[in-house]
């Protein structure tokens, strides 16, 4: 169906790459030799391209097929497949490759986003892509850890290596789920920890030794890109596994870039413990079907275990919000729900059922998000970020809280952790954002490799999504 985004005076763009490292960490299941990641960035209006758009459903087909029967169990890949092309093999990304990216003298602010379990990097494109037309350099990393439905790694011989979605069962020794599970965060952990040390060799002026090193013969305007990337506001994200895994890499003190804050949607709920004590600001967005469906973890309710969280960040770094988006699923975010609902439906052993709009769902998560970002650059709280707590628990309001906050954010959201009202120019620490302890630093210590050297040639496409409506 025909779904219109509302862009701004840019148009997205979006390259997705693949290195190899220069260091070779392995696990016991796989070895993590390459990282792959769509760039969502702002491009000038009219920008156009020669190259072919994008699949949004990355070939070959019958491969992602294969992942999500590895997932289902007993199901057929070849149904699955069929499924696949008849709902979205004529969806491409609506994007033009490959093209300049917005001003000269303009420094973005950055989104590493990790996507959910059995969910592709390309399922999550108008959500980043709403994101690079406010402004926002968005990062969506395709995860190798065997949680995707399928990725190809090219090798330096130009050979490719598929890897695909896999259970602790499936495996030789088998283990348990929590040891796969662990095992899948630390490989995920690697793979955010290259992508940012990419991502600043990028802006510190490599951006033409990455497109040296590309195996796709795109990012033809890296070179460009210098001082582009604002990492001093730099935020970590991710989607349920994506939002778990968002937190354990949280935890590392020598990461080459420190995040300046992280957007948590909807953190797993089998994807083991979560981290309590986040070193930066925080906003977390559950959807309604998380917050309203009750879900023992580890104890007690995961509702409370990530009020908790949302909460410790607000007491550290004066600045953490929990609230939950009214009438959202748990792939809201996602571009599935657009594109192929029914087959995504089909998976779900879930009862809840969305009333939201679909597109209003993400562009009530790209709003959210933005406003995160105007705060952790400059302190402002604007929207749902401007009101203090509405509902300390789900369901149960704070009535006088609740008369005061606008309808049009009512509609839509309940705040369960949030700043006192009123400090709109702080962190509400006193102190400028980005210079609390909970604030990041583009000049992080490094995690053993130079920040300006670079990885072994790997992939890197651009491609730019072109403003209006798209055709889903």
């Amino acid at each position: 169906m025909p779904v219109k985004f509302l862009y701004q005076p840019m148009i997205p763009a979006l390259c997705y790459a693949l290195f190899i490292l220069e260091s070779n960490p392995s696990f016991f299941f796989n070895q993590l030799q390459t990282v792959l990641f769509s760039l969502y960035y702002p491009a000038p209006q009219g920008a156009n391209s020669s190259r072919q758009n994008h699949p949004w459903v990355p070939p070959p087909v019958d491969l992602a097929a294969q992942g999500f029967a590895n997932r289902g169990g007993d199901i057929d890949p070849s149904l699955i497949s069929f499924g696949l092309q008849f709902l979205a093999g004529n969806i491409t990304i609506p994007a033009a490759v490959d093209v300049p990216l917005y001003g000269s003298n303009e420094s973005f602010p950055v989104l590493v986003f990790s996507h959910g379990d059995a969910t592709l990097r390309t399922w999550y494109s108008q959500y980043c892509g709403e994101l690079a037309s406010r402004g926002v350099v968005a990062v969506s990393i395709e995860h190798r850890d065997g949680s995707g439905p399928a990725s190809q790694i090219t090798q330096p011989d130009g050979s490719r290596r598929n890897v695909t979605y896999f259970t602790a069962e499936q495996l030789s020794p088998a283990l348990n789920d929590t040891e796969l599970v662990l095992q899948k965060r630390n490989f995920r952990q690697a793979e955010v920890e290259e992508v940012l040390r990419v991502v600043r060799n990028i802006t510190e002026g490599g951006g033409d030794a990455v497109y040296q090193a590309n195996y796709r013969e795109e990012g033809q305007t890296l070179g460009n890109w210098t001082n582009s990337l604002d990492l001093d506001n730099l935020a970590l994200g991710g989607h349920s596994f994506g939002a778990t895994s968002t937190l354990q890499v949280l935890g590392v003190s020598n990461l080459t870039v420190q995040p300046s804050g992280a957007i948590i949607l909807d953190p797993g709920k089998s994807s083991g413990p979560l981290n309590m004590d986040p070193p930066v600001p925080l906003l977390i967005a559950d959807s309604e079907e998380w917050s309203s469906i009750p879900t023992d973890f580890y104890g007690r309710p995961h509702f409370d275990v990530v009020k908790d969280i949302g909460q410790y960040a607000l007491d550290e770094h004066g600045a953490g919000w929990f609230m939950t988006l009214l009438g959202a699923s748990h792939t809201t975010i996602t571009d599935a729900v657009l594109a192929a609902g029914d087959l995504v439906n089909s998976f779900s052993n879930s009862s809840f059922n969305a009333t939201i709009d679909p597109a209003e769902g993400i562009l009530q998560n790209v709003r959210v998000s933005t406003d995160f970002f105007d705060f952790i650059r400059n302190g402002t709280r604007e929207d749902v970020l401007a009101v203090g707590v509405t509902h300390p628990q789900f369901k149960q309001a704070n009535e006088t809280a609740l008369q005061q906050t606008a309808e049009e954010v009512s509609r839509f959201w309940e705040v369960h952790v949030a700043p006192a009202t009123g400090l709109n120019n702080t962190n509400g620490t006193g102190e400028e954002p980005g210079s609390g302890s909970g604030s990041g630093s583009g000049s992080g210590s490094g995690s053993g490799s130079s920040a300006s050297g670079l990885a072994v040639p790997g992939e890197l496409v651009l491609v730019v999504l072109m403003a209006g409506a798209a055709n889903w």
